[in-house]
């Protein structure tokens, strides 16, 4: 590969954010990728900050919690609805199916969504 500004030069790597050829006089090391000297060291360091946002959102490179706190939300959901169908049962003698449905629907999602981000390894 060539040199994108200066065509009889062997190219030492690709800008990260244009992508184009960067002879030695042309390439900038940022600490994390080449970029462009004139134009795109800025937008190095954005996607590379972008990257490393990502990267603590969802705890890339950390192990990752027994629990999701989205799939904690399922399951608290999931027993606030069936302590409320239990409570209706034991206080008030009626046994109302919706409460019960409910919590049964929240595990079942809850556990889906443990399943998948498993597989995807996610942890948020």
């Amino acid at each position: 590969m060539k040199c994108f500004n200066h065509i009889d030069q062997d190219a030492i790597g690709s800008c990260k954010s244009c992508c184009k050829g960067l002879c030695v006089e042309c390439a900038h090391d940022t600490g994390e990728g080449l970029a462009c000297k004139e134009t795109c060291i800025n937008d190095v360091k954005e996607i590379n900050e972008i990257m490393d946002r990502s990267k603590k959102i969802y705890s890339i490179g950390t192990k990752a919690p027994l629990i999701t706190s989205g799939v904690m939300v399922y399951f608290l959901f999931a027993a606030l609805f069936g302590g409320i169908g239990v409570y209706d049962y034991l206080a008030k003698g009626r046994l109302k199916e919706f409460t019960f449905i409910m919590s049964f629907g929240f595990i079942i999602i809850g556990v889906y969504v443990l399943i998948k981000n498993r597989k995807l390894k996610l942890n948020c």
